[in-house]
């Protein structure tokens, strides 16, 4: 990874900034809950930045794909509302999910 975000670096790319999930990609087992990663990003040059300056990109919940899809808006502002709370079944399947719930 160390090696991956240097190459970035020396290419001189940032990542786009995001709305919506953190995570790009989940795995549901049955039984077993869900793994939940951030795979997916979208990065930019300074070319692009000059000509897009408020670029951003909104991310989707996972429809057919177990990747979200990651839909580039070019000439919005971001708006940065308070995200409204999302309830994931599978949490209850974490073994310190009830010991978590009592002490919050």
């Amino acid at each position: 990874m160390d090696e991956f975000n240097h190459y970035l670096e020396h290419i001189d790319v940032t990542e786009l900034a995001s709305d919506g999930d953190f995570f790009t990609w989940c795995r549901y087992w049955k039984g077993r809950g869900c793994c939940l990663r951030k795979l997916d990003h979208t990065f930019s040059n300074k070319e692009w930045w000059n000509i897009f300056p408020s670029s951003f990109v909104h991310v989707r919940e996972p429809g057919l794909s177990d990747h979200c899809a990651l839909i580039i808006s070019l000439n919005q502002e971001a708006i940065y509302d308070p995200y409204p709370f999302k309830y994931k079944r599978f949490w209850e399947e974490h073994p310190l999910y009830y010991e978590i719930l009592k002490k919050s």
